[in-house]
């Protein structure tokens, strides 16, 4: 076997390999034609290297971007097939369902409710296709026609329909409200009734709480509980039943937050003064009309039971206001304030004989349990309703002439 390398142009050279190279240049590895003419192998003499082929890696790029490319269209196809679903409806027609939209409900409250009745399987879904079809707002009310898992084009044509016709009549009775101001909202809503019919109503007063007044007092005020009561259409309005509903719910308040235990929860509060449940009842019907926050309620309690402790005048405007003649009035006059009424706490020591308004719950809560505290005063702090306590009458007199610069007084 010949050592001689064959070179390039065909020589045999071996004494000389370097002419070859610098003829044409350092190759340091095999080149595309590693064989000449006659089949013949060469190679430069120099240290040989090898290069791994690039097809390798542009083949698993390749394969790489199919991945993702067949992924990406799974997706794709399965989005698409479940957004058909929600569309076609997501599964056998179900029960008929009744729907009530609330005054006020916005698209995504609206879409919330369908899902909780499994009109729909998606209310973020129907909220955005719905938006897409231009439906932006629902009337409220109620509505009938609707079943589960139905079509949401079918369920966006049905919202875009007018409610059915209101069957009821809804009343409101604010917090705070006289029995007064109750009467008057009861004949303003239903123009058939009269006032006379209404105090017949509230004579035999069937209150479960009704017994706690004193001998001889027959007043109803305070016992109309503050809520929205709901009246069918096309019943034969009974105004003793509407009362009794209003009683009734002042009775279901009062037991929860244990008006009936009033004297034993109230012992010592008011000093030797023994609180019963009617006398609290009074006092949260004055927390009612002087506190605008709740956080006030409790504060304003103490300052009734503290005062009545110090054998102090309760001097609270709201039960002059209440004095026979005065409802209405939004200032006092200085004979308004010399009034010999016994709802003028100004002249009148103690609590005033009745309620002064209907009290919500959180001013029961806070005539049965008063923050500890010993305030004598409370005065208007700012415009939210906020008041500043004290026990100090110099600190409250100073407070007093600051509330009359803000205008607040």
């Amino acid at each position: 076997m010949s050592d001689t390398i064959t070179t390039r142009d065909g020589s045999s050279d071996p004494e000389d390999p370097a002419a070859d190279r610098d003829a044409y240049g350092d190759h340091d590895e095999i080149v595309d034609d590693d064989y000449d003419d006659d089949g013949e192998l060469w190679i430069d003499d120099a240290e040989f290297v090898y290069v791994p082929k690039e097809s390798g890696i542009l083949r698993k790029i390749f394969v790489a971007f199919m991945i993702v490319v067949v992924l990406g269209v799974g997706v794709v196809g399965y989005g698409g097939y479940w957004a058909l679903g929600q569309l076609r409806g997501t599964g056998e027609k179900g029960a008929e369902v009744s729907l009530s939209i609330p005054a006020g409900s916005n698209m995504a409250q609206t879409s919330v409710i369908l899902e909780e009745k499994k009109v729909i399987a998606n209310a973020t879904f129907f909220r955005y296709y719905a938006k897409y079809k231009n439906l932006n707002t629902v009337k409220a009310g109620e509505y009938d026609k609707f079943y589960e898992n139905m079509p949401i084009d079918d369920v966006v044509k049905r919202l875009g329909e007018s409610p059915l016709p209101q069957r009821f009549i809804d009343i409101n009775v604010p917090e705070g409200f006289t029995q007064a101001n109750v009467t008057n909202r009861i004949i303003a809503t239903f123009p058939d009734m009269t006032s006379a019919e209404l105090a017949a109503a509230l004579f035999p007063l069937k209150s479960k709480y009704a017994p706690f007044r004193p001998d001889g007092e027959l007043n109803s005020e305070g016992f109309l509980f503050p809520a929205t009561y709901r009246i069918e259409k096309g019943d034969v309005l009974d105004e003793a039943k509407l009362i009794d509903q209003m009683t009734t719910k002042f009775d279901n308040v009062a037991d929860e937050v244990g008006l009936d235990k009033a004297t034993e929860k109230l012992l010592g509060q008011a000093g030797d003064n023994f609180i019963s449940p009617y006398q609290a009842l009074i006092v949260a019907s004055m927390v009612e009309k002087e506190a605008k926050l709740d956080e006030d309620r409790p504060k304003v309690a103490r300052v009734i039971y503290n005062r009545i402790k110090n054998k102090m005048r309760l001097e609270i405007d709201a039960t002059t206001f209440y004095c026979p003649g005065l409802a209405g009035k939004t200032e006092l006059t200085k004979s308004d304030l010399e009034s010999d009424s016994p709802w003028n706490t100004r002249r009148v020591s103690g609590l005033p004989p009745t309620p002064i308004a209907s009290p919500g719950k959180k001013s029961l809560e806070a005539a049965l349990n008063p923050e500890p505290g010993p305030w004598l005063y409370y005065v208007l702090a700012d415009k939210d309703g906020r008041h500043f306590f004290t026990d100090n009458y110099s600190q409250f007199q100073r407070a007093v002439n600051e509330a009359r610069k803000q205008g607040l007084l």
